[in-house]
């Protein structure tokens, strides 16, 4: 049951990495809103409003607002981004 649910982890995971490299940081929350993958979606949103003093929501609009400015944007994508791929070493690791 755990094995199962770490390779099902690992896999949204995965898709929602490659869905940032490919298509960017508002593709990103997209693709989750449509797959209905709330916790990712919370926890990068927590993760983005600690390391940038922000208060948004899981609204596509403050998505849309919060990546007008181009450095935030791409410092954002790479915070994602890096946090995504420790998350898949963790969801690797308990299926193991």
């Amino acid at each position: 049951m755990r094995e199962k649910l770490a390779k099902n982890l690992f896999n949204i995971i995965t898709k929602s990495l490659g869905v940032l490299q490919e298509n960017g940081v508002f593709a990103f929350y997209v693709y989750l809103k449509s797959e209905k993958e709330k916790t990712i979606e919370k926890e990068t949103i927590n993760l983005l409003n600690k390391v940038f003093d922000k208060n948004m929501n899981c609204k596509l609009k403050d998505i849309r607002e919060f990546t007008n400015n181009i450095n935030t944007l791409l410092f954002a994508k790479s915070l994602i981004e890096k946090t995504l791929i420790y998350a898949r070493y963790q969801a690797k690791s308990m299926s193991d």
